[in-house]
């Protein structure tokens, strides 16, 4: 548990039980996750979530240049499927 709240600290909050495990196999601790887990919900250590993620716009304005209209043609109607 104090190998726990160390990692835990050393990463700013920011290690869930699932990097927390793969930190203490690299060092040798063989231990299951859902133990991890438990242990985290028993010592009450929340983890911080900061991820801001853009959300998609695929609009990217008026790409290149709208002609004159040369020919005068009416585009506009005052009622749908007249032209």
């Amino acid at each position: 548990m104090n190998r726990i709240r160390e990692l835990f600290e050393e990463h700013h909050a920011r290690y869930g039980y699932r990097r927390i495990t793969l930190q203490l196999k690299r060092e040798g601790v063989v231990v299951n996750h859902k133990k991890i887990q438990r242990l985290i919900t028993i010592m009450s250590l929340v983890v911080l979530h900061n991820r801001k993620r853009a959300k998609y716009s695929s609009y990217q304005g008026t790409i290149g240049v709208i002609k004159k209209n040369k020919i005068k043609q009416s585009f506009h109607s005052e009622h749908p499927d007249q032209k």
